[in-house]
């Protein structure tokens, strides 16, 4: 709950329906302590496309307007890279995502791409 919600102000409800939208609902309902479970330094205790998985829980139910998205699929497992920009697309379609991608085919959806080639400006 802590590592989603440090201020508590949401729900349970809340925060269960961002988990379950990020496909986490399971995994958090399969450890002791469910809500409650604390994320272990450097995240240790999860696996680095679950913790990113967590940080886009916690971006749905916070309704952020801008969204600042750095690498998010990087070092993740083939299961996550898919999802995430397929949560993006679901979750935020009236907010504005800022993407800093090394890999184009992460951000072919986007509604406008600049990109940088050596890095000199190239286009939008």
């Amino acid at each position: 709950r802590y590592n989603l919600d440090p201020f508590d102000h949401y729900t349970d409800e809340q925060l269960w329906d961002a988990l379950e939208a990020v496909q986490l609902k399971t995994k958090n309902n399969t450890l002791k302590d469910k809500l409650n479970t604390k994320i272990a330094e450097y995240g240790s205790n999860f696996s680095v496309g679950e913790c990113q998985l967590v940080c886009v829980a916690r971006a749905i139910f916070k309704q952020s307007k801008i969204l600042l998205i750095d690498e998010a699929t990087a070092h993740v497992d083939t299961k996550t890279d898919e999802l995430i920009p397929k949560f993006l697309r679901e979750k935020f379609t009236n907010q504005t995502i800022l993407t800093i991608a090394r890999r184009l085919n992460t951000i072919m959806d986007n509604d406008k791409i600049c990109y940088y080639e050596r890095w000199y400006y190239c286009r939008i």
